[in-house]
C-alpha cells in the first residue's frame, strides 16, 4: 500500500512507503526504508530548534545520538517488515519519543513497563513467539537493542492484526497503532466493533470521537475497575498520546526536509 499523509491539511506521499511498495509489488526483496536522505542523528541542533522547541523532543534527539538509536530502529522496522503496512521509520521513533524521550533507563513506579518503549515481559514474550526472537524485558541503558527491537516488532505487530482485522491503512492505521499501543487492544476492538456495527466508516475521525470513558469502561473487565476519573485521565492520555506522535514525526521528517535542502 502507498501511505498517504496529511501534515498540515497537505496530502502527500512517503517515499519510504513510495519505495516499499514498489518493492512489494515488483520485487522479492523485503521492503527497506530509505536513509539516503540523511541521518536524524546527523543534522544539527540548530535545525531541530528551528522546528521545534520541545524540550523533551531535544532531549530524545541527543539520546538519539547517544545511542545510536536510528540506526538500531531501522534495523527492526526492516527486519519485521514494518513497511509492509505503511509504517515509516518516523512513526517508530515517534512513539519512542512519546513513550519515553528515548530513554533506555526508563521504567514506570511499578516496573512493569521498561525502556525505550516502556513495553511489559508480556508484549515482550509476545514478540519473541511471533518473530522468533530472544529480546528481554529491561531498563538497562545497554541493552537498549533488546528494548528498540522488541517495541518495533510489538507496535508492528499491532499495526499488521489492525490492517488484517479491520482493513485499515495509511494514517488511520497508523493512529489506531497509536491508541492501541497505549490502551491496549480491547478499547480498540470495542470501537472498532461498534462503528462496524452502526455502519459507520472506520476512520481515525470517528474512532477518536468513541473514545470516551463509558467506551472504555465497555471495553474490559481491565477498565471496569477504573474509577471515572481515572477513566477520564485516561481518555486525555490516548488522545495526546496520538497527537503528540504525529507532531514527533512531522518534525523528524521537517527537519530532515530543511537540512537536505541547506
Amino acid at each position: 500500500m502507498v501511505r498517504e499523509k496529511i501534515r498540515n491539511g497537505i496530502r502527500t506521499i512517503s517515499l519510504a512507503a513510495l519505495l516499499a511498495y514498489t518493492n512489494v509489488a515488483f520485487s522479492a526483496q523485503s521492503p527497506q526504508h530509505s536513509s539516503q536522505q540523511g541521518s536524524y542523528s546527523r543534522i544539527p541542533d540548530r535545525v531541530y530548534r528551528q522546528v521545534t522547541g520541545r524540550s523533551n523532543f531535544n532531549t530524545a534527539i541527543t539520546r538519539l545520538r547517544k545511542y545510536n538509536l536510528e540506526e538500531t530502529f531501522e534495523k527492526y522496522y526492516e527486519k519485521f517488515g514494518s513497511a509492509k503496512y505503511g509504517l515509516e521509520l518516523e512513526d517508530m521513533i515517534a512513539f519512542g519519543i512519546v513513550e519515553s524521550s528515548l530513554n533506555p533507563s526508563a521504567r514506570t513506579s511499578r516496573g512493569d513497563c521498561k525502556g525505550i518503549g516502556q513495553v511489559t515481559s508480556a508484549a515482550v514474550k509476545t514478540v519473541n513467539r511471533r518473530y522468533g526472537t530472544r529480546f528481554v524485558c529491561t531498563s538497562n541503558p545497554e541493552r537498549f537493542e533488546d528494548q528498540v527491537g522488541s517495541a518495533v516488532g510489538y507496535f508492528t505487530l499491532k499495526a499488521e492484526n489492525l490492517h488484517r482485522k479491520y482493513g485499515l491503512e495509511g494514517v488511520d492505521l497508523v493512529n489506531v497503532t497509536y491508541f492501541a499501543y497505549n490502551a491496549g487492544s480491547a478499547p480498540v476492538d470495542y470501537i472498532l466493533g461498534r462503528l462496524k456495527k452502526k455502519g459507520q466508516p472506520i476512520t481515525w475521525k470517528n474512532i477518536e470521537s468513541h473514545i470516551t470513558v463509558t467506551n472504555l469502561r465497555a471495553s474490559s473487565s481491565f477498565y471496569r475497575k477504573w474509577s471515572s476519573s481515572k477513566l477520564k485521565q485516561k481518555v486525555s492520555i490516548i488522545k495526546n498520546y496520538v497527537k503528540s506522535a504525529n507532531a514527533y514525526s512531522s518534525y523528524l521528517e521537517r527537519a530532515r526536509e530543511i537540512h537536505n535542502k541547506a
